[in-house]
């Protein structure tokens, strides 16, 4: 057995399948960002359209459901989901189709998952250690139909969370840190043919990178500490080697999280959350990739992940 695959029996006691329909969400035409967010006594997963009309509720189940992201034709989302396991500290794995129904249950723990570009694998962060604790995340490639999951780049040192995956197959864009002090996090590309990484950051703490529909450069989010009370968080674009930075918007106090690209690569959609508010202090934004016609689309109150659907 190779070092970098997870013992079968351990998938197989953490694989879980399951089939629940979902009687709430609309057969209608839904709109193509999903996010999370509370409306009642669990997360849910919307769909808005990008002018901020046609508010879609797709999941309703008793679980908290968060971290959505679209496969790449547009018929599947895949979700983290708390409290559908005995251990409420994992994050289950679940696939719906596009409208939220049908349901499934793939793993009981894997962090942040996305669908690989032919939709037959999904990538994920996992704590071999202590699932649903940390401190040790590496990555997990699981292959649906074979039921076996193999870690990428395994490091003791650094924890990996996947951001996204080339729509070519062939690279992971991931988000690290230091286990010993938590920080500062930097952009990694994975090259999952040549099994390197390399670096893609430098300067401040980035995290949360995004390849453009044309794959040539990538989007991510970068910190700077200003005081013991003050930061500034800048949505930023790169080249795909790192060359080239450059922020098209800059917010102090206020968090800018999992930037996604529009379509056809024009605009950037993000949360922002403002820190200075008690109550509806998260918003759906979008802007020009040039840094102009910044506008908020929706508010509200929580809020984990944000997909665009891309279809390329």
């Amino acid at each position: 057995m190779s070092k970098g695959m997870l013992p079968h029996f351990a998938f197989m006691a953490l694989l879980l399948w399951s089939c629940e329909h979902n009687p709430v969400a609309p057969l209608s035409e839904i709109g193509p960002i999903i996010f999370a967010t509370r409306r009642g006594n669990y997360d849910q997963i919307y769909a808005i359209h990008e002018d901020g009309s046609g508010l879609r509720k797709l999941t309703s189940s008793s679980f908290n459901n968060f971290w959505p992201r679209w496969s790449r034709d547009g018929e599947w989302i895949v979700f983290n989901s708390r409290d559908r396991t005995p251990d409420h500290h994992f994050f289950s794995v679940v696939i719906a189709d596009k409208h939220g129904r049908n349901e499934r249950l793939v793993l009981a723990h894997g962090f942040q998952p996305l669908f690989s570009p032919d939709g037959e694998k999904i990538a994920f962060s996992f704590d071999w250690a202590f699932p649903g604790w940390g401190p040790d995340y590496d990555i997990v490639i699981y292959d649906l139909k074979e039921e076996r999951g193999n870690f990428v780049f395994r490091d003791p040192d650094t924890s990996d969370f996947v951001s996204d995956w080339s729509a070519d197959g062939k690279y992971l864009l991931v988000h690290s840190y230091d286990n010993e002090d938590y920080q500062p996090w930097f952009v990694y590309l994975f090259d999952l043919v040549d099994s390197t990484k390399s670096r893609l950051t430098d300067s401040g703490s980035s995290r949360e990178a995004r390849f453009s529909p044309r794959g040539g450069t990538f989007s991510f989010v970068r910190r700077e500490i200003l005081s013991a009370s003050t930061f500034r968080d800048e949505l930023c674009v790169s080249q795909l080697d790192g060359s080239n930075q450059a922020c098209v918007l800059s917010l102090e106090n206020t968090d800018i999280s999992t930037p996604v690209w529009s379509p056809d690569g024009a605009k950037l959609a993000f949360v922002a959350t403002d820190r200075s508010l008690t109550r509806d202090r998260n918003s759906i934004n979008i802007i020009n990739v040039d840094g102009t016609g910044l506008t908020k689309i929706f508010t509200f109150s929580g809020h984990v992940g944000l997909d665009w659907q891309r279809r390329y």
